[in-house]
């Protein structure tokens, strides 16, 4: 659905041509699109995908025009090619210091040849999987490498570690709103390469006042496209906040928005900042550059101004008189508000690029997180779960959303999420449009309550959508679902950090794959998020052989600053091998399982108390 270019054999034609494209995008609307690092290739197919199912209604559109790209990524100045060739010849040189040691060490013990087998073993041979390059580079930085199909990606750990893409529609604002896969979003004001830099002077060799005077300079040389930049956006801004009341539930940002979208009342802002590569040896924080940013904004050419045209705002146009001097006057009084403010500007600086952006969406009315933190803000798309998503850790809906679009559900098809949480990824597939009947199950009943009132308001939301979705408390090492019955498993895993140990996920993941394997039907596809991708790929490995088909897809993403990995794969013809005590292990489990609980609640009833260690010691030697 990109914009396309005919070919005709003439040069003035061309030129024509390629000037009637370059006029047809400038007149789209475009938006900022914050991505998490290692989901840009998937997130553009499913922005497209949700774009081409969308209805654009009685639109003055003739036709859908979606162009999405990306406009700034940490890892611009790498190529990924180029980085993974560098990753073949390292995992190359580990497999080459392993097999010298290993023949080493077995000349020295004079080990057996079954002995030699074990030790020449690549500690690294994991890295390669199939056709697949996966793992992690030794540059110092823990760039993580792997592959999305037949595409190379690369990502990075870190909480301010996203890619920036632009996307650029004539999609109305309703249907823009509505794309599930779309997370934070803001309407662009301008952009800059190099923006930053001052001669050979990166800007993270800068101090603060020197970052600043160049953000300062910036502005004084591109002073009428960002005027006009914050025009286009605060009139997308304003035709997005006439949506909060029907789609969070939420009053419009103050009482008079009429009044301020046709100038005849003062709005309130406030400047935010993301930055890539923060380090400790830096020589200024984010919050230094906030005076910079918020004098970008032409407060002298807004002020009194429309932010809407007569056309897309005719209701309030049919009511507008002459501007009054009091109304005048207090169109004068823009300022700076920290909280309660009307609309957040955001600068995101990637390494020397910089990129200006207006928020879209009512962080402060629902009292969610916003920018002002230095990094990416929860997900706010209803249904809301808790205090606007910031008081509860889970998966972004957006990214839910995307996992459920790499599986490419058909109408009809049943998918299951053996360890939902709360149920984002079931409600996102029921969401999605596509009709999809999807089930969730978690074995821990403590947010049953907020799982309850999740589903509900789901439930509410998706009465017009074709789809369904629900929650079932469940083992997820012993599913109440029958053999071959299931078309897509998605799950995200437990990472072995916080919901489970490393030993336990050891123990976990190799029963959960054996049921995967069983309620899979063959051709069935899995799409398994998680923190080690060669512990996955190893119980994978252990169904049994032509269970499944070679992993389609290992690719790393970020989740949340931290690493994490996507795995594509598709269930076989073969036969699933029995794994010897498979219940007599979940039972383990079971029981180890309600003795931790039982040491929480005993933890949480001794703080309560004041219980001291020395009581403690004595009960457990009791």
């Amino acid at each position: 659905m990109d914009l396309q270019q005919n070919n005709v054999p003439t040069t003035a034609t061309n030129n024509a041509s390629s000037q009637a494209s370059a006029a047809a995008l400038s007149s789209l609307s475009q938006y900022i699109l914050p991505c998490p690092m290692g989901l840009e290739l998937a997130m553009e197919n499913a922005v497209k995908s949700a774009f081409a199912r969308a209805d654009f209604g009685s639109s003055d559109c003739t036709k859908k025009i979606v162009s999405i790209k990306r406009l700034f990524s940490p890892l611009d100045e790498y190529n990924p090619m180029d980085l993974r060739d560098k990753f073949v010849q390292q995992v190359f040189r580990q497999e080459e210091k392993a097999k010298a040691k290993a023949k080493a060490k077995a000349r020295s013990q004079q080990k057996s040849e079954h002995s030699e087998q074990g030790s020449s073993r690549s500690p690294s041979s994991s890295a390669v999987v199939g056709s697949i390059i996966a793992g992690t580079l030794n540059d110092g930085c823990n760039t993580n490498i792997g592959q999305y199909r037949d595409d190379v990606v690369v990502s990075k750990p870190g909480a301010t570690e996203l890619t920036l893409m632009l996307l650029q529609t004539n999609a109305p604002v309703q249907v823009v709103s509505s794309i599930r896969c779309i997370g934070p979003i803001l309407a662009l004001v301008t952009k800059k390469e190099k923006a930053l830099h001052q001669g050979s002077t990166s800007s993270s060799m800068m101090n603060g006042d020197e970052v600043s005077c160049r953000i300062q300079s910036f502005a004084r040389e591109e002073e009428g496209s960002i005027v006009d930049g914050f025009q286009r956006a605060l009139s997308l801004w304003s035709r997005h906040a006439k949506l909060w009341s029907k789609s969070f539930g939420v009053e419009a940002t103050v009482d008079s928005l009429d009044d301020k979208v046709l100038g005849l009342a003062a709005l309130s802002f406030r400047a935010s900042c993301i930055r890539n590569s923060k380090k400790k040896n830096d020589k200024y924080k984010s919050p230094d550059l906030l005076g910079a940013i918020g004098s970008i904004v032409p407060i002298d050419n807004l002020k009194g101004r429309p932010l809407m045209s007569a056309s897309d705002n005719k209701e309030c146009h049919q009511n507008t008189v002459s501007m009054s001097s009091a109304a005048a006057s207090s169109c004068r009084d823009w300022k700076v508000a920290l909280k309660g403010y009307d609309f957040e500007v955001v600068a995101f600086i990637m390494d020397s690029n910089i990129a200006f952006g207006v928020s879209l969406l009512p962080h402060q009315k629902l009292k969610a997180s916003d920018y002002s933190k230095g990094r990416l803000p929860s997900d706010i798309a209803p249904p809301i779960v808790g205090n606007g998503g910031g008081q509860l850790i889970r998966l972004r809906a957006s990214t839910a959303a995307i996992l459920v679009d790499i599986a490419n559900p058909q109408p009809g098809d049943v998918m299951i999420d053996a360890c939902a949480g709360l149920g984002t990824i079931p409600v996102e597939a029921g969401l999605d449009g596509r009709g999809i009947v999807a089930i969730g199950g978690e074995i821990v009943s403590d947010l049953s309550h907020i799982t309850r009132e999740y589903m509900l308001q789901a439930r509410r939301l998706g009465q017009t959508i074709c789809g369904a979705s629900s929650m079932i408390q469940w083992d997820a090492t012993l599913l109440c679902v029958r053999e071959s019955c299931v078309d897509i498993f998605i799950c995200d895993l437990p990472f072995g950090q916080k919901c489970m140990s490393a030993n336990k996920l050891n123990m976990f993941l190799p029963l959960l794959v054996s049921e995967m394997a069983r309620v899979l039907r063959p051709g069935g596809k899995a799409v398994l998020l998680g923190g080690l991708f060669d512990k996955t790929v190893e119980a994978i490995s252990s169904a049994g052989p032509d269970v499944f088909k070679p992993c389609r897809s290992i690719f790393p993403v970020n989740i949340g600053g931290l690493s994490a990995w996507v795995i594509e794969v598709e269930r076989s013809h073969g036969k699933i091998k029995l794994r010897m005590n498979h219940r007599e292990k979940v039972r383990r489990m079971a029981v180890r399982r309600t003795t931790d609980a039982k040491e929480r609640h005993r933890g949480i009833s001794d703080q309560n108390s004041g219980c001291t260690t020395v009581k403690k010691k004595k009960r457990l030697q009791a």
